[in-house]
């Protein structure tokens, strides 16, 4: 090698000041550093040349420092090579490999030169007859030879990348995590060196196996869900359908549907959805319940698409009409006596159970419940054991007849063979010292219609006299009535008459009457059972009870139906001369008895 291309560091005796170095590396201002036990060497170049040569005195603890010198190419020569950078000075793509041979701490080779010594010509020498016999025996394999930085070598990527010039303790390790991602299939092999000043260096082969990834693939199961019989209306458990990713990379299924003819009776759940993404072997699921709204045989699919292929999963189930059963209702669900004398009966009131089902209803026993039980009474039964055909209907009449003053309750409840047996009709009254002053009947009259009108409800004699219901003024006529359930008056219904019947009110006489009414006209209004409360004549001579005056009623016989109802003997027989026919009980023909 050329002498002057060349920079020597050699060692000096202790107690000697650090050298001054060439005047090219003063004039970038380069120096070397000598703190803290380490020794740093600066090298300065112009022009790709190294001047100067640098002395240091060797700090406590140091080696005699290394030998370092340029080729006559400018490159840096010394114990090794590799790509890295000194401080303060940029290298060609070849570096200096330290090695340390002494016992105790080691350093990797780096930007710092820390304990170096005299390198030996024959490591050299050696080192590079190693280098060419590696490179004939790759050559010889078949391999292209390359030192590390090529194609091969990129298919291994290092991370947390050990930094060079990192000291370890005598025991003490540290690691280098690497990455394999092969650019093609097949076998892939790599090495990594870690050159020390420890003398050792040691080699670590990489290899992996590249392998072409298999595409996603769709597997859904089973490929058919069937549903025995299910009543309709009714919703059966959810069936499971899996879908599974079978193949590899990703699958996202595009959608997830039901379709067929009977789509509608056919409901999903479950896990899977559209956009819904599986890695490989991954699977989700998809619930199916059949809910049918007919009887018959129903069928569907379940249609699924991705990425990856699609699948359709039948569907089928089997709807069946619910068998024929009893179903009981009864009306009303409570009834009020109102306020009855204590000792005195309350009118009779009629409760009804009808079969709304579709099997034969049979009606049992009818019995009466509660604190207050012994206050009423059943006056009319239907028979236990009474058949009663889908549609059809019985009665039970309940009495109140209150033992003591205040708030009276009681249940009456009809055992039968329907689902909710017994079925039951809460009962109200108010046993009262004291009798409540009745109320006033007024009458009005329609001049337009010729029809007759009473009320005793106090908001629609108030919308009457307003005029709210137009064409209607009052005749100056009225009688009294009880406006709640008292002792010896029983409760007065009232029906509405369509206008294809009259467009007008009827009131019954009884509660007998009422019944009769209701069932021989279905189309008639049942507006109340007791819109007031009078007494009954007696049915044969028509005679009221005593402190009760009679009440008359007369029809106009018109197809526009029309009752007038009137205590004015005079007044009915006039009607009667126009035309219209008496209507009551006895000789008399008494309808109502209305209290003083």
């Amino acid at each position: 090698m050329h002498a002057s291309a060349r920079a020597r560091v050699r060692q000096h005796r202790a107690g000697r000041d650090v050298g001054a170095a060439g005047a090219d590396a003063r004039e970038r201002g380069e120096r070397l550093d000598h703190a803290a036990g380490r020794l740093a060497f600066v090298a300065g170049f112009r022009g790709g040349r190294l001047r100067g040569r640098h002395r240091a005195r060797p700090g406590p603890g140091l080696r005699p420092v290394a030998h370092v010198h340029a080729d006559r190419r400018h490159r840096l020569r010394g114990d090794a090579v590799g790509p890295d950078r000194w401080r303060g000075a940029a290298l060609p793509r070849r570096a200096v490999r330290v090695r340390k041979r002494d016992r105790g701490a080691g350093a990797l080779a780096g930007a710092d030169l820390r304990d170096l010594r005299e390198p030996d010509r024959r490591d050299d020498e050696r080192r590079e007859d190693a280098d060419a016999d590696e490179r004939r025996e790759r050559h010889r394999d078949g391999e292209r030879p390359h030192d590390g930085r090529g194609a091969r070598r990129r298919l291994f990527a290092r991370r947390h990348l050990l930094s060079l010039g990192t000291s370890l303790g005598a025991g003490a390790s540290c690691s280098i995590t690497f990455t394999f991602t092969p650019s093609a299939s097949g076998a892939r092999s790599a090495t990594l060196t870690v050159s020390t000043d420890a003398g050792a260096v040691p080699v670590v082969t990489l290899s992996g196996t590249g392998v072409v990834p298999t595409p996603p693939t769709l597997g859904v199961g089973p490929a058919a869900l069937a549903y025995v019989d299910q009543l309709v209306g009714t919703q059966s458990g959810a069936q499971t359908v899996t879908v599974t990713n079978a193949g590899g990379g990703t699958l996202t299924l595009a959608s997830i549907a039901l379709g067929g003819a009977s789509a509608a009776e056919f409901t999903r759940g479950g896990t899977c959805a559209a956009g819904t993404s599986l890695a490989a072997a991954q699977s989700c699921t998809a619930t199916v319940r059949f809910a049918p709204v007919a009887s018959g045989v129903k069928s569907a699919t379940l249609s699924i698409t991705s990425n990856g292929g699609s699948a359709t999963v039948a569907l089928s189930g089997n709807g069946i009409a619910a068998a024929p059963a009893p179903a009981a209702s009864v009306a009303p669900a409570a009834i009020d006596f109102g306020i009855v004398a204590v000792g005195s009966s309350g009118s009779p009131v009629v409760a009804t159970i009808t079969n709304v089902g579709t099997a034969a209803l049979v009606v049992g026993s009818a019995s009466l419940v509660g604190g207050q039980s012994a206050d009423y009474s059943i006056v009319a039964a239907c028979p236990s054991g009474t058949p009663l055909s889908p549609g059809q209907s019985c009665t039970y009449t309940v009495a109140f007849r209150p033992q003591a003053p205040g708030a009276r309750g009681a249940t009456l409840r009809v055992a039968h063979n329907a689902t909710g047996s017994p079925s039951s009709v809460a009962l109200a009254g108010t046993g009262s010292t004291v009798a409540a002053a009745p109320s006033t009947v007024v009458e009005y009259y329609h001049s337009a219609y010729d029809h007759y009108f009473v009320t005793i409800a106090p908001d629609e004699i108030v919308a009457l006299d307003t005029g709210v219901f137009k064409g209607w003024a009052r005749t100056g006529l009225s009688f009294k009535a009880h406006a709640t359930a008292q002792s010896g008056f029983a409760p007065i219904c009232r029906f509405y008459l369509p206008p294809g019947y009259g467009d007008t009110h009827f009131y019954s006489a009884s509660p007998a009457e009422c019944d009769v009414v209701r069932a021989q006209n279905p189309a008639f209004v049942l507006e109340s059972t007791a819109v007031m409360y009078l007494a009954t004549p007696n049915y044969v001579t028509g005679a009221c009870p005593s402190g009760t005056d009679p009440v008359y009623r007369a029809w106009n016989r018109r197809p526009d139906t029309n009752h007038r109802y009137t205590s004015e003997r005079s007044v009915r027989d006039a009607m009667v001369a126009l035309g219209y026919v008496a209507e009551g009980s006895g000789p008399d023909v008494v309808t109502f008895c209305a209290p003083r």
